[in-house]
């Protein structure tokens, strides 16, 4: 546990790149008859490329503490918990580094309003890390997209600065230590993501798009704000660490008579990020959002914009109400001295919460129903928007086994699928930018006339439905193999091998719509559209993004053990919850 208060930077950064990019942009739109506005690109983009390097520090500084630790815990058996925090005060960031300057790393007399539980602050573990740096990766390719792609758009500087922000407000929600600090941010992202949506408002369809995901994202915010209430009204803190800890003792001591409203509370968080994460029945809005949407902000949504609601779901719920995935809740005495199950990896108490079952129900109906909608579409963007929707369910899967291969599972789909979605949504935008298109038939025959670009689309779709030897294949061969594993030591063994089953004829189903979409773009008579069509590629730098999505894809299928061990990093930091809990308490 080392409080550090340079875990603010990669909120902090984009921020105030935002910023200058405001002041820049607007400058430079009357200076030189406005030939100097590809500076206000450069900025941006040196405030992701700066972002992404503090995130890279921090990873190394957080393994180096994890080294320490390891090392300390077997020479002298004292453990120093893998996590930076940094303890801020509600009155602002000013305030609480002017107190962190005055008087240290203690801040003198106002410690004991900064603690916790009394104060607020950011928590960052492997997790954290892991997740900042898929959002900020994904930002910095989108921003170079974006060069080319939004050339002749009118707006640029609000929208690099609301990119920014986007990216700055999903680095707080991972870092977020407590529900008060990621509800702020989470509201931030929404806002953000909103004015992206509907960045087009020339333009009916953005504009009805953006009020839909508007008025669905505040009434899951809503059911958030509500569930803190109950959460803060029964412990008196916001804080993960004190929450987790303090429900587990009241369940106990009033005798498991409030599991009623512990369960509403499990009900209302579900719900209100599952609106974001996109989970069926309430992902009504992303469908319509992808095609509306600049395609630079589609592969944002649907490349990490929707993992924030899965990461606030699933950190909010495991470390607040532990669960245990076994019937016998005292298994854990044969396998191990410490409180959790082998091969489990929720907590077990003598009556744990059963919520992960409320997962495998929603993983179900999420996987067929985005499969079924996904076949039906006729356009690229809608098509692409449900294959999304199918990918939260595969990756809910993980999360609802909940042993530590199950955790890994996920968060290798979650970054693999950030990489192959941006990479099919950027592709989608440069057949846009170059027919002004996104329906299938107009898109026939395209890759004859864009062949680096419909290469990439290909490698993109084969990458998603798991073909070997790329990236998707490992992460959806884990997700699979996570309930086989744990079948054989519950007494519940066939739900596994069910979800395991759905979840092999989910990703053979969506196949049939991939292998169509290849067909269509190199296989398909051309239309009129693509025989008008001059260009024989897309614009610089959007290949240079698009090309580096699928070298990746190709990379980490062929070398996946980068990837696998940053998730394996992240499942271990949610696996160990007494390692977080220790970090802040």
């Amino acid at each position: 546990m080392i409080s550090d208060i340079n875990l603010i930077y990669p909120i902090i950064i984009p921020i105030v790149t935002a910023i200058i990019v405001l002041g820049a942009g607007s400058l430079f739109e009357r200076v030189a008859g406005g030939k100097l506005q590809r500076i206000r690109e450069l900025i941006a983009t040196l405030g992701f490329a700066a972002t992404a390097y503090v995130i890279y520090q921090l990873y190394w500084d957080l393994k180096v503490l994890k080294d320490v630790s390891d090392y300390t815990l077997y020479a002298s058996l004292t453990y120093i918990p893998p996590t930076f925090y940094f303890e801020y005060m509600p009155g602002g960031f000013a305030l609480t580094i002017l107190a962190d300057l005055l008087w240290g790393t203690h801040l003198g007399p106002l410690a004991k309003v900064l603690a916790p539980p009394t104060g607020t602050l950011f928590a960052v573990d492997f997790l954290s890390i892991v997740m900042a740096a898929a959002f900020t990766g994904l930002g910095l390719i989108v921003c170079i997209y974006s060069i080319n792609y939004m050339e002749h758009d009118t707006g640029k500087t609000k929208y690099y600065a609301l990119l920014l922000i986007l990216v700055a407000a999903l680095n707080g929600i991972v870092f977020a230590g407590d529900l008060f600090t990621l509800f702020v941010f989470f509201e931030i992202m929404s806002i953000s993501a909103y004015c992206l949506v509907g960045f087009r408002k020339e333009n009916w369809e953005p504009v009805e798009a953006g009020f839909k995901y508007l008025l669905m994202v505040a009434v899951g915010s809503t059911l958030v704000l509500y569930a803190s209430s109950f959460i803060y009204g029964y412990t008196g803190t916001l804080n993960f660490a004190y929450v987790g800890t303090l429900i587990s003792q009241i369940d106990q001591l009033t005798l498991y008579t409030t599991r009623p409203i512990f369960y509403l509370v499990i009900t209302f968080l579900i719900a209100g990020f599952g609106v974001e994460a996109a989970i069926v029945p309430l992902h009504w809005w992303l469908p319509d959002a992808h095609p509306a949407a600049p395609s630079s902000m589609s592969a944002m949504l649907s490349g990490v914009v929707i993992k924030a609601g899965v990461y606030a779901l699933i950190r909010t719920l495991l470390v607040m109400f532990p669960v245990q995935s076994t019937p016998f809740p005292y298994l854990w005495l044969t396998f191990t001295t410490t409180p959790y199950s082998y091969p489990y990896g929720f907590p077990a108490t003598p009556y744990p919460f059963d919520w992960n079952y409320a997962l495998i129900v929603l993983a179900i109906i999420t996987l067929i129903v985005a499969n079924i909608m996904a076949l039906l579409q006729k356009d690229i963007k809608r098509l692409l928007a449900y294959s999304s929707i199918l990918n939260i369910g595969f990756i809910l899967i993980g999360f609802s086994v909940g042993t530590f291969l199950g955790f890994t599972a996920s968060f290798f789909h979650v970054i693999n699928h950030a990489i192959m979605k941006g990479l099919l949504f950027l592709c989608a935008g440069a057949y846009l930018h170059a027919t002004g298109s996104r329906m299938l038939d107009d898109l026939s025959g395209i890759g004859r006339k864009m062949p680096v670009t419909s290469l990439s689309l290909a490698i993109g779709c084969l990458a998603i439905m798991g073909m070997p030897p790329l990236n998707g294949f490992w992460s959806k061969l884990l997700l699979i193999l996570a309930p086989i594993q744990l079948a054989p030591f519950t007494m519940n063994g066939a739900v596994w091998v069910t979800l395991a089953l759905v979840g092999v004829l989910a990703s053979a189903f969506s196949a049939v719509y991939y292998l169509r979409l290849i067909q269509i773009v190199w296989f398909g008579k051309e239309s009129e559209k693509v025989k008008s069509l001059k260009a024989k590629r897309a614009p610089a730098w959007m290949l240079v993004a698009i090309v580096a999505l699928a070298a990746a894809c190709i990379i980490f299928g062929l070398y996946p053990w980068p990837i696998y061990n940053l998730a394996n990093s992240a499942a271990e930091a949610l696996y160990y919850l007494p390692a977080y809990f220790g970090g802040i308490i």
